[in-house]
């Protein structure tokens, strides 16, 4: 078992079959790559604390800080698969695969980060596809999906 510190480089990257689209940029953005992106007026916006709706997927590029300034966004469609670390102290299962979970903002140390929240099966955003690091492992990464009933306008 291994305890990974968390960094703010350890938002959320892709992992298979993502694409990137461009959506505008809404006002008096700051979020940096990786980030959850949700559609809010028509422009793309960092997802609050825990984002569960109108999820366009994960910033490809960093806020711009520019209103309608083109912005790339991986999305998150039924074939994007993403992958990211889990909330602080999260312990990797087997049973964490196949299961829905939220999602979390950690800001703590400056790190500015969404993380895949094991501790949270009421506000579903995530389905988990595989563990990447090991069984037992802290803070460990995780593969995952956005589910359907939070993807917008990717939904099928």
């Amino acid at each position: 078992m291994v305890t990974f510190t968390v960094g703010a480089g350890d938002g959320f990257r892709e992992l298979r079959t993502t694409r990137i689209m461009y959506f505008l940029e809404g006002a008096a953005q700051t979020f940096k790559v990786g980030a959850v992106v949700v559609l809010t007026a028509g422009k793309a916006v960092k997802g609050a604390t825990a984002a569960v709706a109108a999820i366009l997927g994960i910033a490809a590029e960093a806020a711009s800080g520019i209103t309608d300034r083109k912005l790339g966004v991986l999305v998150a469609d039924e074939n994007s698969e993403f992958q990211g670390r889990v909330q602080d102290t999260g312990v990797l299962a087997l049973a964490l695969v196949g299961a829905q979970f939220g999602l979390i903002l950690d800001s703590v140390g400056g790190k500015d980060i969404f993380r895949v929240n094991i501790a949270d099966t009421t506000n579903k955003a995530v389905i988990i596809t595989e563990l990447i690091d090991a069984v037992g492992d802290v803070n460990g990464r995780v593969a995952f999906k956005f589910i359907n009933s939070v993807r917008t306008p990717q939904a099928s």
